[in-house]
């Protein structure tokens, strides 16, 4: 038997509290109290993080030591957004790699599964161990939300996207576009994004753009006004993964339609051209 405790939201939890605290000297430290379990705790354990900063990140690693000294024999990870998944490679001397680092915190855990939902990049998944991979919500909004097929075009920001854009164009036997974007390696700053299609393609069509995640959405609002020299009917966001509110705002005032999960956040905030998808656990 498998039984769900939420780190990161306690009102999923019933009786199961999870206390979380700091030290005065900053050390993080996690309790477990009041199970709802009946008898002895169960043989198997899922852990559900929705962590948002490094505290919340230590959680995971606290409550795994706690609740194997509890005797729980199996713990498994539900963790939709990996943490350290957007520096996945070096790019410029003196930059860790990221992604192995959180990557080995985690593998020491030693967890039966870790399931993960729509990763950067196949780094991630490649560097964790017993790693499920989930697809992203680009399924769900094109079956649910684009019923007129015939009119939709799907916009791959950048080549890191390419993958996950182009499975899902030929998913459902809708044109995709390929974007490109130009950035500074030592800044960061996008220097330049280029659209490799024809007016003939994007004029007078609904645009779908497919990303992972988004944090500010600088990309997203750049790429945008290169496609809106082209003419489309509207331009709609698709995004797996939101860091904060205020990206998410910036976007929402800007595009027809966004689409995020709540794999970071419930999202309470919920404009008419916003729609949460969530993430099925």
């Amino acid at each position: 038997m498998s039984n769900m405790v939420y780190l990161h939201d306690q009102d999923k939890n019933g009786d199961i509290r999870v206390h979380s605290f700091n030290f005065p000297d900053g050390t993080r430290h996690i309790k477990f109290t009041a199970f709802s379990f009946d008898g002895e705790l169960p043989e198997s354990i899922t852990l559900v993080a929705t962590p948002k900063n490094n505290d919340d990140f230590m959680d995971i690693l606290l409550a795994s030591d706690a609740l194997k000294r509890m005797g729980v024999q199996e713990l498994h990870l539900v963790f939709p957004y990996v943490f350290g998944c957007r520096q996945d490679r070096v790019c410029v001397r003196g930059e860790p790699l990221s992604t192995r680092v959180y990557g080995n915190l985690i593998n020491s855990c030693e967890f039966a599964t870790v399931s993960i939902w729509d990763p950067h990049s196949d780094v991630i998944s490649g560097l964790l161990n017993n790693c499920i991979v989930h697809p992203g919500i680009g399924t769900e909004v094109i079956d649910e939300h684009f019923l007129n097929k015939d009119n939709l075009v799907l916009i791959c920001p950048d080549s890191g996207a390419s993958k996950r854009v182009w499975s899902l164009s030929r998913k459902f036997q809708v044109p995709m576009v390929q974007c490109d974007k130009h950035r500074d390696m030592e800044t960061g700053h996008i220097l330049e994004f280029q659209v490799h299609g024809k007016m003939k393609e994007i004029q007078d069509k609904d645009l779908l753009i497919i990303d992972d995640c988004i944090t500010n959405g600088g990309t997203f609002l750049g790429l945008k006004s290169v496609l809106m020299k082209l003419n489309p009917a509207t331009v709609n966001l698709c995004v797996t993964h939101a860091d904060h509110l205020t990206g998410l705002q910036n976007m929402c005032e800007n595009f027809d339609t966004v689409f995020v999960s709540d794999s970071r956040d419930p999202w309470n905030w919920r404009p008419d051209n916003l729609t949460v998808i969530p993430i099925r656990v």
